[in-house]
């Protein structure tokens, strides 16, 4: 115990700075061990089916219900860079302002953009799952986790994310600082083109897509970027 209340130099810190250096640790800590993102990428792993990557159309949001508040879907739009399609009401409160449409770079500090770029290459060029840990000021910290997805084309261009973040947002805009990144490399994609893709029927809306659980689902169009891919994930009431 004596370590957490000791700065980085190995000195004991000052007495005022030790509840902040403990509840730091304390916020880093509980986000780390957010049992959430171990379930979303559960998830995730169990629609691979055998398939290097899964398709954004197998998602059904019934499944992920308990954290799908924190859940999003990103589409990339070139190289290093991404949008939201869709997001969950607890992504959008911890940003303070509606995020469809929004790049992925707005959750970010202008310092840590770069860095972001690079890693988004890989998320969809290799692709690979990132798994980043976050900070917003001395007492919000979080983690975000990215999972690709195939698009209906057959493409790496989507991806499943969730964010998850402790402290206290308040009711203005919060960008993080990357503080770290893991990469896990899944190689080359299996299905790069539809030709590879195997038959697999396309998801029908079902009336349990009206679940109040699913409210923050936006009304709108989640406009499909090729004439052949068909919106789905949409709120019907």
């Amino acid at each position: 115990m004596q370590d957490d209340f000791q700065n980085d130099t190995g000195t004991p810190a000052h007495p005022a700075s030790v509840q902040h250096l403990g509840l730091t640790r304390l916020l880093r800590r509980a986000t780390q061990d957010d049992p959430a993102l171990a379930a979303i990428e559960a998830y995730w792993q169990r629609l691979r089916r055998g398939q290097t990557i899964p398709r954004r159309a197998d998602i059904d949001p019934r499944e992920i219900s308990d954290h799908v508040s924190s859940v999003f879907v990103l589409e990339k739009i070139a190289p290093g860079l991404a949008r939201f399609r869709i997001a969950g009401q607890q992504v959008n409160e911890v940003m303070g302002m509606e995020l469809r449409g929004m790049p992925l770079s707005a959750l970010i500090e202008q310092g840590s953009r770069d860095a972001l770029q690079s890693e988004l290459v890989r998320l969809f060029d290799e692709p690979a799952i990132l798994r980043m840990t976050l900070r917003s000021g001395p007492l919000i910290s979080g983690v975000m986790l990215l999972l690709p997805l195939c698009s209906d084309l057959g493409d790496v261009s989507r991806a499943m994310g969730i964010l998850r973040s402790r402290g206290p947002v308040g009711s203005g805009v919060n960008r993080f600082g990357i503080t770290g990144t893991t990469v896990q490399s899944l190689g080359p994609a299996q299905g790069s083109s539809t030709a590879h893709l195997p038959p697999r029927a396309r998801p029908v809306p079902q009336p349990g897509f009206a679940d109040p659980q699913l409210a923050f689902l936006a009304p709108g169009s989640d406009g499909p970027s090729h004439p052949s891919e068909r919106p789905y994930l949409r709120l019907v009431r």
